[in-house]
């Protein structure tokens, strides 16, 4: 029996056609989609990108968010601290798992989670 060898451009085209292909499956509902309907939020985290950062910011702004700005600005590791303050869009129920009360205004990811 003759076995046909397949070229590298075949092997780059078919292996780019299965990773499209798994990629359109995963949105179709394989894995977790965001309709356009799911109430989105916005939180606040610290962020030493692209900036100089001491380790001791960037440790601090690695597991805190928070749910408005001006808590991030009052949580900062140390008073010349310069991190930016860096919006992220969550959907409804992360927001809530972070912050169950209203009176919360800060959540470490290290606690809520367990990591």
């Amino acid at each position: 029996m003759f076995v046909k060898g397949v070229s590298r451009r075949e092997f780059l085209v078919i292996g780019g056609g299965f990773a499209a292909g798994t990629l359109l499956d995963a949105e179709a509902g394989l894995g977790r989609t965001l309709h356009r309907d799911e109430r989105r939020r916005v939180i606040y985290r610290l962020s030493v990108r692209g900036r100089r950062g001491s380790n001791a910011a960037k440790k601090h702004n690695a597991n805190l968010r928070f749910a408005n700005p001006e808590a991030a600005d009052e949580n900062r590791a140390h008073p010349s601290d310069h991190s930016r303050i860096v919006k992220l869009d969550v959907s409804e129920a992360f927001y809530m798992r972070l912050f169950p009360s209203p009176f919360i205004a800060v959540a470490d990811l290290r606690h809520v989670f367990g990591r």
